[in-house]
């Protein structure tokens, strides 16, 4: 795969800070096995050594924008607004891609042409970029991957690839400080288009505890309002408490007088949820079946784990609970997650 003019791929890798980890994640995309791509690499007003790491690369690829900070989402927008590729890849400061990453999406892409954004799994290292021995790793069926963006974010970002004409029917990155901007992204993607995750490990995600999705206090906030706008959109008539017992289901079970009773009206704003889904994807709710069994299965494991973590309840009641939860994992392993 080799473009006339313009590069196959920009890679947007916005800076702040990360003179500890910047050169080894910059050197780690200029060393892909597939080599047409444009770097543009954008110093959001770091006030450490950064801008001296990227000026000591001396590689016609990178296009380096120094600026006043204005903010993660801004300067990917304003990555955007520079690319002249017909693939979007992110890369974090800190993150490190292996060499073939790109080269894979690539192929991933040109195999599935109905696929217009990719991710991959990845491995945690710790600050120090040493093996945590745990993994990101969602699913790669898109079906699965749009539905489950209804309540959480199963990408990594530094491992996302995206087709550029996808962003003419979403718009850009939203700088809206009450969301994250990349679930917030992907959201409105996969309402217009497929999605998917390869299951190889091409990314190496640096679990650096100062980070932004560390720091953030309102990290659970943040992810319960992108749920709540997600469901919003596919279930326009259902009541705004009903979108928020369903995102909230700590909420729902506190307020429920039993668990019996919290589990029935979890259940039905699910089967509400997944009807409204189905609807507007156009496809039959068999389809959704296993996903839904899984959904209702994580909500009996919070449940449960409610009355393990409780002092409302006596130890026999923690006991039953503990050993209902024990039995739930031995039988629906590959449901849970």
């Amino acid at each position: 795969m080799k473009s006339n003019n313009s590069p196959f791929i920009s890679v947007l890798l916005p800076v702040y800070n990360a003179g500890k980890f910047l050169h080894e994640s910059i050197e780690s995309i200029l060393n892909q096995t597939f080599s047409d791509f444009e770097l543009i690499i954008i110093n959001d007003g770091s006030k450490d050594n950064s801008k001296e790491i990227i000026k000591s690369f001396n590689d016609s690829r990178i296009i380096f924008i120094d600026q006043e900070n204005i903010g993660l989402a801004a300067s990917l927008n304003k990555g955007l607004g520079l690319a002249k590729g017909r693939f979007i890849a992110r890369q974090d400061n800190d993150d490190i891609s292996l060499p073939q990453r790109f080269e894979k999406q690539l192929i991933y892409f040109e195999q599935n042409p109905e696929v217009d954004l990719l991710g991959t799994a990845a491995e945690i290292t710790d600050e120090q970029g040493r093996p945590t021995r745990r993994f990101h790793r969602h699913s790669s069926d898109p079906l699965t991957l749009k539905f489950a963006l209804l309540f959480n974010n199963p990408f990594v970002h530094s491992s996302v690839m995206f087709r550029k004409t996808v962003i003419e029917k979403t718009g850009p990155y939203s700088t809206d400080t009450a969301v994250f901007e990349d679930y917030d992204l992907w959201s409105r993607i996969a309402r217009v288009a497929n999605v998917s995750n390869l299951d190889e490990y091409l990314v190496k995600y640096r679990e650096v505890l100062t980070g932004m999705s560390k720091s953030a206090a309102d990290y659970k906030d943040k992810v319960k309002r992108q749920s709540i706008k997600n469901i919003q959109f596919y279930c326009p008539n259902m009541s705004l408490n009903d979108v928020e017992l369903f995102v909230d289901t700590k909420r729902l079970i506190s307020e429920s007088k039993t668990h019996e009773y919290a589990l029935s009206v979890y259940k039905k704003l699910l089967n509400e949820v997944a009807v409204s889904f189905c609807k507007h994807e156009k496809i039959p709710a068999a389809d959704l079946s296993e996903i839904i069994k899984g959904q209702s299965l994580n909500f009996k494991r919070v449940l449960y784990n409610s009355i393990i973590y409780s002092d409302k309840y006596s130890k026999m009641e923690k006991l039953k609970a503990s050993i209902a939860r024990k039995w739930l994992f031995m039988i629906n392993k590959k449901h849970l997650n």
